[in-house]
């Protein structure tokens, strides 16, 4: 589904306007051997053709821990992120995905923050970002974490874990939600 080879991979963030940044969490149940807590930090910027609407991943966290480690992390990457990135959180349907989701949302109160409906398979969420990697559109820091995120994306909808792609597919889609409205202003303001 997904070529994480026509990925750019950039050494630093390109010398273009950043536009909107959001980082999509996915949220695990488990601490032990299973799924990990994951936030992708996604970065839209707008310059010149090159740059014109690319996306950069420009942060991969990644823990397996109790719930109070997995809080710990979500609090402190919220504060390094600062106010000009937004925590998306996804909202599970079911009283469980609602409580959980609405009490990330309580604790980082005072940020930018939103749990967002889940609806569709996961495959279904991944479609559009697969099709905006695909052709080259979205690319990624150099990172520690850069191989892990490509045999993820490479290995999806078969492979043993999808909570890279949860967290990258909830960014995207919030973002891209974004884009008509923000098109606009850019260009009135430019």
């Amino acid at each position: 589904m997904f070529k994480p080879a026509k990925m750019p991979i950039f050494a630093e963030l390109p010398n273009a306007k950043v536009v909107d940044q959001q980082r999509g969490w996915d949220l695990a149940a488990s601490s032990g051997r299973g799924d990990w807590t994951v936030g992708v930090k996604l970065v839209r910027l707008w310059g010149d053709s090159r740059f014109k609407d690319l996306m950069i991943i420009t942060d991969v966290q990644q823990i397996r821990g109790a719930p109070e480690d997995v809080r710990h992390l979500v609090r402190t990457v919220a504060a390094a992120d600062g106010s000009s990135t937004k925590q998306l959180f996804p909202r599970d349907p079911g009283q469980a995905g609602l409580d959980q989701a609405e009490s990330y949302v309580m604790m980082l109160r005072g940020s930018r923050v939103s749990a967002v409906p889940q609806t569709g398979s996961k495959i279904v969420r991944a479609d559009a970002v697969a099709s905006q990697v695909n052709i080259g559109r979205i690319g990624m820091l150099r990172a520690s974490w850069n191989a892990a995120l490509i045999d993820e994306l490479a290995a999806f909808p078969n492979g043993q874990h999808d909570d890279q792609v949860d967290a990258l597919s909830l960014a995207f889609n919030q973002m891209s939600t974004r884009v008509s409205s923000l098109e606009r202003w850019i260009a009135l303001s430019t």
